[in-house]
């Protein structure tokens, strides 16, 4: 597994050995950061409906909801963010997985001219 120091990527020895148990914990972090993404979504979500509850009692208590509130959408935010990465680092990984491939070969049809000649005269 490479470790991401800054913009520099440092392999371990042992990750160069086993490079099928590299990717398979490549894939899981993806997978990781999509669960924590909606881990957090959830989260938010919570918070805003404790937000609601204490905005909707018998006595509503604005000033304790307002902070409440920013801080549901500051981890609603987080968790949205998580879930953009992790797509977007899946994508990343199946288009370099097809940039690999060899490009597929394409049968080259003769051209021909929409009108024949003697009319472009």
């Amino acid at each position: 597994m490479a470790l991401l120091l800054g913009t520099l990527v440092v392999e371990r020895p042992q990750d160069r050995a086993s490079g099928e148990s590299v990717r398979r914990r490549r894939n899981m972090r993806y997978w990781l950061r999509e669960l924590a993404g909606w881990l957090l979504v959830g989260l938010g979500l919570y918070v805003f409906l404790v937000c609601l509850s204490i905005l909707l009692s018998s006595q509503p208590k604005l000033l304790e909801a307002g902070p409440l509130t920013l801080i549901g959408i500051i981890i609603f935010r987080g968790g949205i963010h998580l879930l953009k990465v992790a797509v977007a680092a899946r994508i990343c990984l199946y288009a370099h997985q097809d940039a690999d491939k060899p490009p597929a070969k394409v049968k080259e049809k003769p051209i021909k001219a929409a009108l024949p000649l003697e009319e472009w005269t």
